[in-house]
């Protein structure tokens, strides 16, 4: 593992409450979201790429057909309680393997590689220090994903809550950086949300 080593954790273990089915599972031109989002994130150059599912994971899983050599899978057991214990498998399976972590959600199939780099060159000048920190996007104002987290080998991980990285956010250096890309603020969270993101599929590449 390098200073600059950099990998990418993708959360897809929710119940999706508020859409009423599996958001992992819907689609967008024939593929799902999920798939979708890991196809974007597997086209930038990332050492390591980890999936954390656990609501219906074999369903999800059997809905994305893309391998890679990179791409990996591992299983949220405690996904009822939150998606701060998503977070902090992820963290945890990732400290040994990489020195800086992207943080996706697994309904971001908007992503795309341009903004991923643009968001990776402006963390690379934060992480010349030895104190973990997050770097979190916005565009106008509006905060999105991915999230960074750098020299996460010392992150706090037992301030993690069931809100995910927020609380934990208040414990390490924080910056942020705006982002030219108003892609990056979408939530596939409710039906009309979907019906929205359908709308936009002509930005699907």
């Amino acid at each position: 593992m390098t200073k600059n080593s950099v990998g990418a954790l993708i959360l897809a273990a929710g119940t999706s409450s508020r859409m009423g089915t599996p958001k992992q599972l819907l689609k967008l031109n024939h593929s799902s979201l999920l798939e979708w989002t890991i196809r974007h994130v597997l086209a930038y150059p990332f050492e390591d790429v980890l999936v954390v599912t656990g609501h219906e994971e074999e369903g999800v899983k059997s809905h994305v057909g893309v391998t890679s050599s990179r791409l990996r899978w591992i299983t949220n057991e405690d996904y009822d309680k939150g998606q701060g214990t998503s977070f902090a498998l992820g963290m945890k399976n990732l400290m040994n393997r990489t020195s800086t972590v992207m943080v996706f959600l697994g309904d971001q199939p908007f992503i795309q590689k341009r903004t991923i780099s643009a968001i990776h060159s402006k963390a690379i000048k934060y992480n010349q220090g030895q104190d973990p920190f997050v770097l979190r996007p916005f565009y106008k104002e509006t905060p999105g994903h991915p999230v960074v987290w750098g020299n996460i080998d010392a992150l706090p991980l037992s301030k993690i809550t069931d809100q995910g990285g927020r609380q934990l956010m208040k414990s390490v250096v924080q910056h942020s950086c705006e982002i030219e890309d108003p892609l990056i603020t979408i939530d596939i969270d409710t039906p009309a949300d979907y019906e929205k993101a359908k709308r936009m599929s002509h930005y699907l590449t």
